[in-house]
């Protein structure tokens, strides 16, 4: 894919989608759940919670209810990964959201404010894969989720030497991390009210008695 539209002077660095491995592995466990609950429905039925004269149709419905939920997590899988594709380029990142009708959200690294990945066990172990969450100045929560990348630590990195090159290239000092106060930026005076003096009370005149 390519990106939608480019800016005077911009590259594209990497481009890339749902990590394949991810794909792969919600395909194998989305075939494997009927399997896994016929297994189940057998196992019930020998400890003997199924009776014998339902165990058939019971084991049935145990196949048809995995077959649904499997059909259902291999066309997300399917469409997720079409229908996700990232861009990170010398001045911004960008998700395309959609296959049919997309939707185009972008983030210049001047505005990049925090980075989190997010792993679960069998991504960070086994598929060495995750989700990287980029959060923005001006808003509550997140702008834009690479989801279920590969090498997430790395990326993160390669858009942390992309960040500090576009502030080494176009002299703005804000970056990740840094809040627009730290960048340099110069709050409005405030005017100081003038100081409140206290009252003068008079004096009393004395006057002294007549002789």
């Amino acid at each position: 894919m390519k990106l939608p539209s480019t800016r005077p002077d911009e590259q594209v660095a990497q481009d890339f989608t749902v990590s394949t491995h991810y794909t792969v592995a919600q395909a194998i466990f989305s075939l494997l759940l009927p399997v896994l609950l016929f297994g189940l429905a057998v196992f019930l039925g020998s400890l003997g919670f199924i009776p014998q004269t339902l165990a058939p149709l019971i084991q049935g419905l145990f196949v048809a209810i995995g077959g649904i939920a499997g059909l259902y997590l291999l066309l997300g899988a399917i469409y997720l990964r079409l229908a996700r594709h990232y861009f990170v380029t010398n001045e911004r990142i960008l998700q395309i959201n959609g296959w049919l009708a997309q939707q185009v959200v972008s983030v210049d690294y001047n505005t990049i404010t925090d980075m989190t990945i997010q792993q679960d066990v069998l991504e960070r172990f086994l598929l060495q894969t995750g989700t990287i969450m980029i959060d923005t100045a001006g808003q509550p929560s997140e702008e834009i989720a690479l989801h279920h990348i590969a090498n997430p630590m790395a990326l993160r990195d390669q858009i942390l030497g992309q960040i500090e090159a576009c502030r080494v290239r176009t002299g703005n000092p804000v970056g990740v991390f840094k809040s627009a106060t730290s960048a340099g930026a110069t709050a409005p005076a405030v005017p100081t009210p003038p100081a409140v003096q206290p009252p003068i009370e008079p004096k009393p005149s004395i006057t002294p008695p007549a002789v």
